[in-house]
């Protein structure tokens, strides 16, 4: 599926807006996508977009920075303290627990539609609601919830809310705490009972099957591929294959050498990738449009729209890639130090393993850029009064 193709089929009904708590997200605004599990293995980024789980998301200690996290399973913070950075909501059908660690913000709402959420002893700050169908637990004195908290189970409170409490069981302070920590106040109340999420489901894989033309380079070799129907290509080592706007379909690519090269000129179109059977990790580097993804180095972000690779199985990414890489029916790890300028969308579980970054440029929907381009007239006629 072409990725001129693939964004629309990406399309649900509702576009991502933190300032209303989401039960469903517009793919085209995730960045990170998992049918099962994610497990981030510490020091994880993800720019813009949201992250979504069809089963758990599982933070493994270290640091979490991303836009915001749903999941249809729960979300756990495991192998110690962390630092989580989320600038936008939480949303899942399980228990949110160890949510957290020294100095962590999040900037919207939290919410556990069957489960509960439970705050690290640490001083996070949450900066929207908390809404519980279970507990609600904030053990440490210099935590703050900035919104109000509403709970069908018990809640404690153990450092300041700026806002009210709402208990569907007992309410109960810390050692350092007491009612007046309360700003809005607290009452009883009855079941919560949040709109489960409900995850989107990626388009269906494609179709294709590979030809039986093997390419085995020798070092130092260059080629240049037209679109088309192949067998496996093994990279030796310096090697540049070059590819223009088409469809390319590979019984396998196989480089271990980081240095080997994938050239893309997207100047006439879009690029996509189909391998049928990836066996081993892909190690190699990326130019768009003679500009190499290497060394701090970033092309144009822009055009990784115009670049897919899909994949009919698991698949391990070794190297930085620059595009959407897509495993409807398999798994997708990042090994250590590999990031994604693009998308990463997988059918089955995601791997991060550690210091992994993934970056998307999200285009607003029409409505949506016509909405915000409004707000900025208003606001500049208001500066001119």
């Amino acid at each position: 599926m072409c990725p001129s193709k693939l964004l629309p089929a990406l399309a649900t009904a509702l576009l991502v807006n933190h300032s209303v708590t989401a039960q469903s997200v517009d793919l085209e605004n995730v960045s990170v996508y998992a049918g099962g599990n994610i497990l981030f293995g510490g020091f994880a980024e993800v720019g813009q977009g949201a992250i979504v789980a069809g089963g758990d998301v599982i933070n493994n200690g270290g640091s979490l920075e991303a836009q915001s996290v749903f999941g249809e399973g729960a979300f756990t913070t495991t192998g110690g303290p962390s630092f989580e950075q989320i600038s936008g909501e939480l949303y899942f059908n399980g228990s949110i627990l160890d949510l957290g660690g020294p100095g962590s913000i999040i900037g919207g709402n939290v919410t556990s539609a069957t489960g509960d959420v439970l705050l690290l002893g640490s001083s996070e700050t949450i900066n929207g609601n908390i809404t519980a169908a279970g507990r609600v637990e904030q053990p440490f004195s210099f935590s703050a919830i900035n919104g109000n908290v509403q709970a069908g189970g018990d809640v404690l409170i153990g450092g300041s809310v700026n806002g009210s409490v709402t208990h569907g069981g007992a309410l109960a302070f810390g050692p350092f705490a007491d009612a007046d920590d309360i700003s809005g106040g607290s009452m009883a109340g009855g079941p919560v009972t949040p709109a489960p999420f409900v995850a989107p489901a990626l388009p269906a894989a494609t179709a294709a099957s590979a030809g039986f033309n093997n390419i085995t380079l020798d070092t130092f070799e260059d080629i240049t591929l037209a679109p088309g129907t192949y067998g496996t290509l093994s990279f030796e080592s310096a090697n540049t294959v070059s590819l223009s706007a088409g469809t390319y379909v590979f019984q396998d690519i196989v480089s271990d050498f980081s240095l080997n090269e994938l050239a893309f000129d997207v100047t006439g179109g879009a690029i996509e990738i189909f391998i049928v059977e990836p066996n081993a990790s892909l190690d190699l580097i990326q130019s768009i449009n003679g500009e190499r993804l290497f060394a701090g180095n970033l092309p144009d972000p822009a055009l990784a729209d115009d670049i897919t690779l899909e994949v009919s199985d698991s698949f391990t990414l070794g190297s930085d890639f620059f595009g959407t890489v897509f495993a409807p029916n398999g798994d997708i790890t990042l090994e250590t130090f590999a990031s994604v300028e693009g998308r990463v969308l997988a059918g089955g579980d995601l791997v991060f393993e550690g210091s992994n970054a993934v970056n998307t440029v999200i285009v607003p929907e029409p409505a949506t850029a016509a909405l915000l381009a409004m707000g900025g007239l208003l606001l500049a006629r208001r500066r001119d009064r």
